[in-house]
């Protein structure tokens, strides 16, 4: 589904049943209409009717009698239904939009989408050439486009990590999207001639391919790659990661994700009720099943606020375990150490004072060094006297002593065996 449908979709859920607005409620007839939705159109026929059948009962016995107010009864339905599919949902109709929710009515969907740069938040080469790509929503690729703005940004951004010794794709804040981008990224990663691609199955069971009508012309089959989810990952931002780990091509790192596989759309009803209801399920070719209601489960636990470092330092271990050159294994490690390296608990004040042009000093009990008047480097250490710079992995500051035990200079060092001249300190 394009995601400018799914806008325009969200938008009718909330303003669909004006006309209705101020019509008494009649609770039993909305939940009747509110079962017919879900009988006619829920993917599953069966719990389809199921669901009807009991809402249908619950009603004849008064259970949503007690509600007077259109939003409270749209509440209890939904709080109802959630538990047979996380996508249901059920609002009612407002009684007149406020001249913000107007607006919304008149949206530019593709200016939208261009200023938030289609979804890809950052890309970023990260130390020890990892490429990382921040993606906050799966924009729609319309392939019939030759110049289609959306593919063009997923090209550029696959372009610019295609020197990367690894790749890093982070979901943890993303809702999801177009499947059509999302099985376009995947090509990236893939054989051409895949059977890994998702499907959807509908109501009646047709079955229809999400492989993509133009895979991407490129891919990198072997690169390592490295995709991050949270609870907050959903839709698109789980197929994803799903079609990839089962067909053996991306680590996974992080929380499990929502566990939404379902394609799921409003229908509106007589009484100006809008019902969110799932249309038609996704599943993989490879496990002939999906991840909802259980999410996507990684293959790597952890905190997702830690899950870009520990990508990382697997992307790098990655590297590692194919025999990268002596010069490159050692910068890797140097950075791998500063990511993987608990706290070290030191006394930072023994290291305060001048060093030549410059001077270390604590700050929010952080240990700095600044040289002359660039901006400061924070140091974290690893060991006694041996500091990472964090935000350049590759370099350190090493603290020297004489020979009674006294603080009298330091030296830079770099990954690649370089050393500054030693610094001596001045107080």
């Amino acid at each position: 589904m394009r995601h400018a449908t799914a806008l325009a979709l969200a938008i009718s859920l909330l303003f669909g049943g004006l006309a209705s607005a101020s019509e008494p409620l009649d609770p039993r007839r909305v939940v009747d209409e509110v079962a017919n939705a879900i009988e006619a159109n829920y993917f599953d026929v069966a719990d389809a009717r199921t669901a009807a059948s009991a809402l249908r009962m619950e009603a004849e016995n008064g259970a949503y009698d007690r509600y007077s107010d259109s939003e409270q009864l749209a509440v209890a339905l939904t709080r109802r239904l959630k538990p047979i599919d996380g996508h249901f949902g059920v609002a009612g109709p407002p009684s007149e939009p406020t001249p913000k929710e107007e607006a919304a009515l008149h949206i530019d969907y593709e200016d939208q989408v261009r200023r938030i740069n289609y979804g890809f938040r950052s890309l970023e080469i990260l130390p020890g050439n990892i490429g990382y790509i921040d993606l906050r929503f799966f924009a729609d690729i319309d392939f019939d486009a030759p110049e289609s703005p959306e593919k063009l940004a997923a090209d550029a951004a696959l372009q610019t990590l295609a020197h990367a010794d690894a790749v890093i794709i982070d979901l943890r804040d993303n809702g999801g999207g177009s499947p059509a981008m999302a099985m376009y990224l995947a090509s990236a990663f893939l054989p051409p001639h895949t059977d890994a691609y998702m499907f959807e199955r509908d109501r009646i069971g047709t079955e229809t391919s999400l492989r993509p009508a133009e895979p991407y012309t490129r891919p990198r089959i072997d690169v390592p790659l490295i995709i991050l989810i949270s609870a907050r990952s959903a839709s698109a931002a789980e197929a994803l990661p799903y079609m990839l780990q089962s067909a053996g091509r991306a680590t996974i790192v992080g929380q499990p994700s929502m566990g939404a596989a379902s394609m799921a759309r409003p229908i509106a009803t007589p009484s100006g009720f809008s019902v969110f209801v799932p249309f038609a399920v996704t599943l993989s070719p490879l496990t002939q099943t999906n991840w909802e209601r259980s999410g996507v489960q990684p293959d790597i636990v952890g905190p997702i606020e830690e899950a870009r470092n520990h990508g990382w330092a697997l992307a790098l271990h990655n590297v590692l375990d194919r025999g990268a050159p002596e010069a490159i294994a050692i910068e890797d490690r140097w950075i791998i150490e500063a990511l993987e390296a608990p706290d070290y608990a030191t006394p930072l004040d023994p290291y305060v004072g001048q060093y030549g042009e410059g001077r270390v000093f604590v700050e929010n009990e952080r240990l700095l060094y600044r040289q002359g008047q660039r901006p400061p480097w924070t140091l974290r250490a690893l060991s006694t006297d041996m500091f990472t710079v964090e935000g350049e992995p590759t370099q350190r500051v090493r603290f020297n002593r004489d020979g009674q035990g006294r603080i009298s200079g330091l030296n830079v060092l770099w990954s690649e065996g370089s050393t500054s001249p030693a610094a001596l300190r001045q107080d």
